[in-house]
């Protein structure tokens, strides 16, 4: 199959912006790291507790970092 001039021009542009995508993502040396075991435990009880009190899940997640499906999660 035989390309144009115009579709070879697209393909190369194609190929250009991929390559600028791919080189201007940051994967450095940033890795996923847990929660350690008593902050989890600690921010559990707070989420309970204000939750009791009326404090929205979406408060919660901003405060805590998490997500909101998070929050919802969590029960007593």
């Amino acid at each position: 199959m035989a390309l144009t001039k115009q579709q070879i021009a697209n393909l190369k542009g194609n190929i250009e912006y991929t390559q600028v995508v791919l080189n201007a993502t940051d994967h450095g040396d940033k890795t996923r790291r847990r929660r350690p075991l008593d902050d989890a435990e600690k921010m559990r009880a707070y989420i309970i507790a204000s939750r009791a009190k009326g404090v929205t899940p979406r408060q919660h997640a901003e405060k805590c970092s998490v997500s909101r499906a998070y929050i919802y999660m969590i029960k007593e």
